[in-house]
């Protein structure tokens, strides 16, 4: 199986010279799948990265200049507060490497954007990454019931990813639930196969984050619920079904899978909570020592074991388990800032791109309801982030990419004095991009 999938790579890699679009499909399950991660004979051949490597130089000889949207300038801008927080790191030889490191997802980002340049293109994708999530929750749910589970602390078995884009079961739970608003844009009518895929992906996706036993998880797959039908005009139609579909969700979760959900009512005798509730003491002590530029990016754990763990005598090297202190603990307020930026920008062309479709074009209803799934998915991040450090999750970079190339595109169909819209066509991305400015 190694020799096939690492085959098949290749072909694509190989074809990505001549259609990078298709090299970038490739990309985009090669981030998900991970080989090496399957397969440890395919590790030594860098699959992910050399992949993006030809498929950069690919798409520079085909288009030869890039386009660079507002919210990718606002994305540069966060990447640039990574290395500020460098020269005052607890560890600046591994904070460098992080924030170079952080560099895969600017150049994944980009590649979308200057990629997925047609509504065709935009379904293609959604349905390439539906299936890989859909194979992300039918793995984690065969490996569960077959022995491959994770327990922790407790006496529930719990399911997790065969590789590291999933992850623990508290990362693989918010995977599987930040992705449910993405796929069901594929329930759209019209979409044929996509509208079958989308639906098995959702109810594996529901399924992986109960049996994840992740409370985190839970949660947030209810406050999605909920909260989808808030950014829709029907809200009093949409919220007593929403209730019906999370009485449904309840009434089938299994009962142990239950009991731990409701562990959280003694939530101050858990010494996971005890642990966490440390680490953000720390995470705030980070903050003050430096307020400026923090501990330095990817240094939460390591200054926490070494100098802000509150009980000296039982240090634990512990992670952020929060999104807001581990921006605070190791970017500091250059970091904190830059990342607000990168949201605000981020919601407001959501919210012009949701205004120039109601104006009456027509798009595809994947492509029309793209901002409302968007909002969802940033609100559902931001809802988990009280306890998961999801700061560099792909997945907020990943939705800038498609909301960026979504801008492009709606730029360039937008109603344009002839002289002028000829000229931006002509002008290729650079005109693209001056429409996409007057946003």
């Amino acid at each position: 199986m190694a020799a096939i999938l690492g085959g098949a790579f290749a072909i694509i890699t190989i074809y990505s010279l001549s259609n990078p679009f298709v090299g970038l499909l490739g990309l985009l399950a090669a981030d998900m799948l991970r080989p090496g991660e399957l397969y440890p004979s395919l590790a030594v051949f860098h699959i992910e990265r050399l992949l993006a490597v030809v498929l950069m130089v690919s798409v520079l000889f085909h288009r030869q200049r890039l386009a660079w949207p507002p919210i990718t300038k606002s994305l540069l801008i966060f990447w640039g507060a990574l290395f500020i927080s460098v020269p005052l790191s607890i560890w600046r030889t591994d904070a460098l490497s992080n924030a170079i490191s952080f560099g895969r997802i600017i150049i994944y980002h980009v590649l979308v954007v200057n990629l997925v340049t047609t509504e065709r293109r935009y379904r293609a994708f959604l349905l390439v990454y539906a299936a890989l999530i859909g194979w992300l929750a039918a793995t984690s749910l065969y490996g569960l019931s077959h022995g491959l589970m994770y327990h922790g602390s407790e006496s529930v078995e719990r399911a997790e990813a065969l590789n590291s884009f999933g992850g623990n079961p508290n990362s693989l739970g918010i995977s599987m639930v930040v992705s449910i608003p993405l796929v069901f844009l594929l329930l759209a009518k019209g979409s044929g196969i996509g509208r079958l895929v989308s639906m098995a992906v959702v109810v594996a996706a529901i399924a992986t984050t109960i049996y994840t036993g992740s409370r985190t998880s839970y949660l947030a797959l209810a406050f999605l619920v909920l909260a989808a039908p808030l950014l829709r005009r029907k809200r009093l139609f949409y919220l007593p079904v929403a209730v019906l579909v999370i009485s449904i969700i309840w009434m089938v979760t299994p009962q142990n899978y239950k009991d731990r959900v409701l562990s959280v009512e003694s939530r101050n005798k858990d010494l996971s909570y005890i642990n966490r509730l440390k680490a953000w003491e720390g995470g705030w002590r980070m903050f003050v020592d430096n307020p400026v530029t923090g501990v330095g990016v990817g240094e939460f754990a390591a200054a926490n074991g070494m100098k802000y763990w509150p009980d000296p005598a039982n240090r634990v090297w512990l992670n952020a388990h929060s999104l807001y202190f581990q921006c605070l603990g190791e970017l500091g307020l250059v970091g904190v800032i830059s990342f607000l930026y990168f949201l605000y920008r981020f919601f407001r062309l959501n919210g012009e791109l949701t205004r120039r479709f109601d104006a009456g074009q027509s798009w595809a209803s994947c492509v029309r309801n793209f901002p409302v799934a968007c909002n969802l998915i940033l609100l559902v991040l931001l809802f988990a982030g009280y306890s998961g450090h999801d700061l560099y999750r792909s997945t907020w970079y990943m939705m800038a990419g498609l909301a960026g190339a979504l801008q492009l595109m709606v730029s360039s169909k937008a109603p344009a004095p002839e002289a002028e819209l000829t000229t931006a066509v002509a002008a290729g991305p650079p005109g693209m991009l001056r429409e996409a400015r007057r946003f």
